[in-house]
């Protein structure tokens, strides 16, 4: 599990705003899922503050992902670098993004946090 503190502050809406070096959206963003446009936002600049490269964000309204096009200045080859994300394994908890190696470990991670907050309930 890779673990990302996201530094930008959120908006009033709960999101991150986007950053100046994502230059195109492509597509229909999940609307209608609160939770996946929160994901998805944070993903983006989580992104952006490790990389700080020129992107653009590809959705795709019909799967559980979205890409990320990266230009070739980031890795100085000849093509972009078309990186293709998926939200199941992902979790934004507060302002720190965890990217997970599967879905399992993902779907473990969960049942120990709500485990954690039952514990902490009855306490």
């Amino acid at each position: 599990m890779k673990i990302v503190k996201i530094k930008q502050e959120r908006q009033e809406n709960g999101l991150w705003g986007t950053p100046f070096n994502c230059f195109k959206m492509s597509g229909t963003p999940p609307f209608g899922d609160e939770y996946k446009l929160k994901l998805q936002s944070a993903i983006i600049v989580a992104f952006n503050e490790r990389y700080n490269r020129r992107f653009e964000i590809i959705n795709n309204s019909f799967s559980n992902s979205f890409y990320i096009k990266a230009h070739t200045d980031m890795y100085n080859l000849t093509q972009d670098i078309l990186f293709n994300v998926h939200y199941n394994i992902y979790e934004v908890i507060e302002d720190t993004l965890y990217e997970f190696e599967d879905e399992k470990e993902h779907n473990s991670f969960l049942r120990k946090n709500k485990i954690k907050q039952l514990e902490e309930n009855n306490v």
